[in-house]
């Protein structure tokens, strides 16, 4: 769907009403003068920004450990995505920041997550996180990933606010977090978010996750802001939106609520998190070019890009410098009577078994979907005891792609996603 100017107001009127009213009660009270934020945007750099797409999807020849190289590619498992965290680390530390990587396996996939903080000055224990997943995919195997805007464009985005924050105080701490194997599940920020919802009292304020900010068409800049009632999340969305239209005339947001599922803030809701998704607008512009060979640096909108990154840098430091936020604490997690596990083997072809727990017996459903949230086949609908299950899954007759089982009991519901290549 495109509009054009003239039907702006009453398109965003449709969308989301009572945004702006909203505004008035929310607990997100902006801080940043107008003047501050000025200057904060003015610095973000369209070369820098470039630089770090072409380094990171194969245009240019890096420099990493000495040796000269192309990142065609940044699969996981594959050299151009062990290069591209160095690169990421390299850049960092350029920048004056220490960072620590996390490193795990899930089955027989390497994750690694990599970290950088800035401080906050008055409550440093408190955070905020901005994040992108930097792993990418093709839907042909035999062909590489470049991935310049899933999720290069959201990685350079991510180190450029970094770049320009390490000289600007803020009053919470900022944790820029670049997710790994988001394309095979979301394993990254699965792990993060698990280990933070088990903590007595976690200290996360919310997540602003970004994945595909880099491309629009060229008659109007459209983008999505997704976000759910999930502890704090809607507050975010709706500072977003109004930074958004108060300072970036050229923009045109597009607020989903319920958001889209497809990307590392969704681990964070599903554990109670505040989190926004700051993306492409993806149900009125179509990315031909998605999980192709082609999702390559020319076929971004630069322009688009610069002033999508500044809205970013403009909306993490408002978060992170509003005094008068309200420190909203993880949504409630109910002991848990079902426990649903990760699909085995998974990337997998053809066949995989999904395992599960029940701690009551009950009426029980497990279903799998697609990314746009249509049953795709019914695995289980049935009354069932308490015990551990082991459901052999023959996907045959489906496409490959990535999937969402979803496991429910009793009014709790547990969800995971799966990844089928043929």
């Amino acid at each position: 769907m495109n509009l054009n100017p003239s039907v702006k107001n009453r398109f965003y009127t449709t969308i989301r009403i009572f945004t702006i009213l909203c505004l008035t009660a929310s607990k997100l009270t902006a801080q940043l003068s107008d003047s501050t934020i000025a200057s904060l945007i003015n610095q973000v750099d369209l070369d820098r920004l470039s630089s770090h797409v072409r380094a990171l999807s194969g245009v240019d020849t890096i420099r990493v450990n000495r040796i000269n190289t192309v990142i065609t590619s940044r699969r996981v498992g594959e050299q151009g995505h062990a290069d591209a965290i160095e690169y990421l680390v390299m850049k960092l530390k350029e920048y004056g920041y220490s960072t620590d990587q996390t490193s795990f396996y899930r089955g027989e996939t390497h994750v690694q997550n990599l970290f950088a903080s800035h401080p906050g000055v008055t409550d440093p224990d408190h955070y905020y996180i901005l994040s992108a997943h930097y792993d990418t995919y093709n839907r042909n195997t035999a062909d590489p990933a470049p991935g310049a805007e899933d999720n290069a464009g959201g990685v350079a985005a991510v180190l450029e606010t970094a770049r320009i924050l390490y000289n600007f105080e803020t009053d919470y701490t900022v944790k820029f977090a670049f997710w790994d194997a988001e394309e095979l599940g979301l394993l990254g920020s699965e792990n993060y978010a698990f280990k933070e919802s088990r903590l007595e009292e976690s200290n996360l304020l919310g997540v602003v996750n970004l994945d595909m900010i880099a491309y629009t068409t060229d008659s109007l800049w459209q983008y999505s802001i997704n976000t759910r009632d999930t502890a704090n999340s809607i507050e975010m969305s709706d500072l977003v939106y109004s930074l958004s239209t108060s300072y970036f005339d050229s923009l045109y947001p597009i607020v989903y609520n319920p958001g889209l599922l497809g990307s590392d803030h969704r681990r964070f809701w599903e554990y109670g998190f505040s989190a926004i998704f700051i993306g492409e607008a993806f149900r009125t512009v179509d990315y031909p070019y998605y999980h192709t060979a082609n999702d390559t640096y020319d076929k971004l909108n630069l322009p688009f890009f610069h002033d999508m990154t500044k809205l970013v840098l403009a909306s993490i430091t408002h978060l992170a410098t509003s005094s008068e936020s309200e420190v909203y604490p993880q949504a409630s997690l109910v002991a848990s009577e079902i426990i649903l596990n990760q699909n085995y083997p998974n990337p997998f072809n053809h066949h995989t078994i999904i395992s599960y727990v029940l701690n009551n017996s009950g009426q029980t459903i497990l279903a799998l979907y697609n990314l746009n949230g249509a049953v795709v086949l019914h695995l289980v609908d049935d009354y069932q005891t308490a015990g551990v299950y082991h459901l052999p899954l023959d996907a045959s007759s489906l496409a490959s792609g990535v999937y969402y089982y979803q496991l429910r009991q009793n009014k709790q519901s547990f969800t995971r996603s799966m990844m089928l290549l043929k």
